[in-house]
């Protein structure tokens, strides 16, 4: 059986940089719909056998009229070409006072919520709806049937959720916890996070590896964790992450990562851009300007990107000007006595500098810079 996996869609009208297109209709909304089209491209070229989507389809809880309707409308057409798409409620979709009621449910005619286990091909498939805790999430998990893919919307501790958090072990799944599962699941699926991920389990099952996917075809074997992340950028704290779909083949326990041809979100340093202007069109860009620049130097920066960009903001950050001190070194001084002088001159004020004179002995000495 092959399919399409995705997660996290968050479709919505952003405000930042949400101008309307010739259209009429909100700019991001419609690079949302974009994503859904080519990912449904996908599928129909590859003739996949169901596509699989673990959470999030829309961002906010109050949907607007337009952001719904269109919406409706994607999923609609591509229900015509018979290939299922089947979905889990994530945290966005659900209402905060009551789980089991969420804002795909309507989509029903259109989609397929997996509130039982199906069987697709020679595939087993079941389902579980976003979990406030991972404790209910972990009993569901018990109470749930023998599946070859398991759909999940939960964090898994060790992912990297963004590009500068870890996922900690308390709110997560955590690899013990998965792997009291590895002979009842044959490949998990959780969505929530929005960097792409897979987890390779050894045999033993006691350790594991994270990879971003390549973009190229891999192995995957009973017990991993793919972790789709959101098929598209959201923001600037996405820059530089990888985004797409999944291709997974269960027959041949295969998997591929394609990526989508969709706008990125770019930040880059003003005394970069002419280095890397070819990667800033038809993008969303942070450019980061040092106060130390001049007004007049940052219209014109505007003016240029304004022609190139789907939108800019722009950060000023202070330039801190470092003091240029010389460190006087005499003939016959010893190492010893050129690392004191450099600690002294060189280290904050803030600091024990004869601790730090101390410990650069100690490591000169490891080293056999000086002799014992």
């Amino acid at each position: 059986m092959r399919c399409v996996i995705l997660s996290d869609l968050h479709i919505h009208s952003w405000a930042a940089f949400g101008q309307l297109n010739q259209d009429g209709i909100n700019k991001r909304l419609a690079h949302s719909l974009d994503c859904l089209q080519q990912v449904f491209d996908i599928a129909v070229a590859l003739k996949v056998e169901c596509v699989l989507f673990c959470g999030d389809l829309f961002h906010v809880r109050k949907i607007d009229v337009e952001v719904y309707d269109l919406a409706y409308r994607k999923f609609d057409d591509f229900s015509k070409s018979g290939i299922p798409f089947l979905a889990i409620p994530g945290n966005h979709d659900q209402a905060l006072k009551n789980l089991s009621l969420n804002s795909i449910r309507p989509f029903s005619k259109v989609l397929h919520i997996m509130d039982e286990p199906l069987k697709i091909g020679n595939s087993r498939i079941h389902g579980i709806e976003y979990q406030r805790n991972k404790k209910d999430l972990i009993e569901k998990m018990k109470a749930a049937p023998a599946s070859d893919l398991l759909m999940i919307h939960s964090g898994i501790a060790g992912a990297a959720a963004s590009a500068f958090y870890i996922a900690p072990e308390e709110e997560n799944l955590t690899l013990e916890e998965i792997n009291q599962f590895k002979e009842k699941f044959g490949i998990i699926i959780a969505g929530h996070f929005h960097n792409p991920h897979y987890l390779k389990i050894n045999e033993s099952g006691a350790a594991a590896k994270w990879r971003f996917p390549t973009g190229v075809k891999f192995d995957v074997k009973q017990g991993d964790v793919i972790i789709p992340g959101s098929p598209m950028q959201h923001n600037f704290g996405d820059s530089g992450m990888p985004r797409g779909c999944w291709v997974l083949d269960t027959s041949k326990w295969k998997a591929e990562f394609i990526k989508l041809d969709l706008p990125q979100f770019v930040s880059v340093d003003a005394s970069e851009l002419a280095q890397k202007v070819d990667k800033l069109a038809n993008n969303y860009v942070l450019l980061k300007i040092p106060d130390s620049i001049n007004q007049k130097h940052v219209d014109d920066l505007s003016r240029e990107l304004s022609e190139i960009c789907l939108g800019f903001s722009i950060e000023r950050y202070a330039t801190i000007a470092k003091e240029s001190k010389r460190i006087e070194v005499s003939p016959g001084q010893s190492f010893g006595e050129m690392l004191g002088n450099f600690v002294d001159v060189k280290a904050p004020t803030d600091l024990d500098k004869d601790r730090l004179k101390k410990i650069g002995l100690e490591i000169m000495r490891e080293n056999e810079v000086l002799k014992t």
